[in-house]
């Protein structure tokens, strides 16, 4: 990693791995950090000064988290261009980012004055709570709520996304299909033993069958183990593994597909007899 040199300009960092990373970013407050497939981290602690329209982009294999003041952040895994972020040192302020193409997960905090993702001509905004962006190919913008209200506004009539649900929108005004809801009543919460627990969750209407993900990490990065089945419980094998694990389930449908539901983790203990 090294540091580019620029008198007349904040500091910018390139971070080169291969060809499976190359980031050059400028940023204003929190942490941006890198990561690859296998958990290699690069962190750049807060530096220098943002400058408007910086353009963000993840290469395959590459995902970036940035950390934000009031326990606010933004996971990309695509090409992003941020609009606006708090100062250097604010304990506080709006975000504003630009979805290029890819996935955004992000998640707002009231006090620390919510996260907006602009795509186009449309707005998706959180004050508190997690959101997740995904641009589909041709333009449409699946929308999903984890935990948060979401306000939604375009060319389209406004919208709001409740917690568990979410919507399509395409690129003609005034048109969005509802995505399946989000599988609820997720067990277990918490859970810690020698093998893999049984998972389980609620039924979905409409539903033909889930989407099981098993992962190293809450943001799915090293997904281990998915599943598309048509029962509402599921035991992963996960042979030999041990360790943190994190699974989520997704409902879907003849031609639907749902927002994700909430994330949740377990621990394997191998015993050593």
């Amino acid at each position: 990693m090294r540091q580019a040199r620029d008198d007349e300009s904040p500091p910018s960092y390139d971070i080169n791995a291969g060809n499976r990373l190359a980031i050059t970013a400028r940023f204003a407050s929190g942490t941006i950090e890198v990561r690859r497939r296998g958990g290699q981290r690069f962190t750049l602690q807060d530096s220098g000064q943002l400058r408007l329209r910086d353009k963000l982009v993840t290469r395959a294999g590459a995902q970036l988290t940035l950390l934000l003041p009031g326990h606010q952040w933004v996971v990309l895994r695509g090409a992003a261009r941020l609009l606006s972020i708090p100062r250097r040192g604010a304990s506080s302020g709006k975000v504003h980012i630009a979805l290029l193409r890819g996935v955004i997960r992000a998640r707002g905090n009231q006090r620390g004055g919510g996260v907006t993702i602009h795509q186009g001509r449309r707005r998706v905004h959180t004050a508190s709570g997690e959101m997740r962006l995904r641009l589909r190919a041709g333009g449409a913008l699946a929308v999903s709520s984890i935990d948060a209200t979401v306000d939604v506004s375009g060319p389209h009539a406004p919208r709001v996304v409740s917690a568990g649900s979410g919507l399509v929108l395409d690129q003609r005004p005034g048109f969005a299909h509802a995505l399946l809801s989000a599988p609820t009543s997720l067990r277990p919460v918490v859970f810690r033993g020698p093998r893999a627990p049984r998972l389980r969750w609620k039924t979905v209407a409409s539903a033909r069958r889930y989407r099981v993900l098993v992962g190293r990490d809450a943001d799915f990065f090293q997904i281990v183990e998915r599943a598309d089945i048509t029962s509402t419980s599921y035991t992963p094998r996960l042979s030999g593994l041990s360790g943190k694990f994190y699974w989520k389930v997704i409902a879907l449908g003849e031609a639907k597909r749902g927002a994700p539901s909430k994330i949740y983790g377990f621990r394997i203990e191998k015993n050593d007899d």
